[in-house]
C-alpha cells in the first residue's frame, strides 16, 4: 500500500480521498481499468462508479472519491445495478 500511497500523494491532493486509502487504491486501479464495471458519468451527471468486487467506488461531481464496503459481492452489485438503472434512466429522458 505505501507504492499507492507514494503515488497518490505525488499526483492528486490527499483530501480528494478523505483519508480512505482503500479509495484511493481503488482510484489507481480504476485508472488502468481495473474495476468489474463502471457506470454514470462525474461531468454530466451526479457521479462515475466503478464496482470491484464488493466495493464501490464512487467519484462525486465536485471530484471526491469515496468507496463503499458491502458484506457480498450480490449486495454490490444490486447497489451497482440501481445507480445504472437510475443513469440510464436519466441518459434517455435527457436525449
Amino acid at each position: 500500500m505505501t507504492a499507492f500511497t507514494d503515488e497518490i500523494r505525488d499526483t492528486v491532493s490527499p483530501h480528494k480521498f478523505g483519508g480512505d486509502k482503500m479509495a484511493a487504491a481503488l482510484w489507481l486501479l480504476s485508472l488502468e481499468s481495473g474495476q468489474d464495471e463502471e457506470t454514470g458519468d462525474a461531468c454530466d451527471w451526479l457521479c462515475w462508479v466503478a464496482r470491484f468486487g464488493r466495493r464501490l467506488l464512487v467519484v462525486d461531481s465536485p471530484g471526491f472519491v469515496y468507496c463503499w464496503k458491502y458484506k457480498t459481492e450480490a449486495e454490490a452489485v444490486e447497489e451497482f445495478d440501481a445507480i445504472d438503472n437510475d443513469y440510464n434512466r436519466e441518459e434517455t429522458t435527457d436525449a
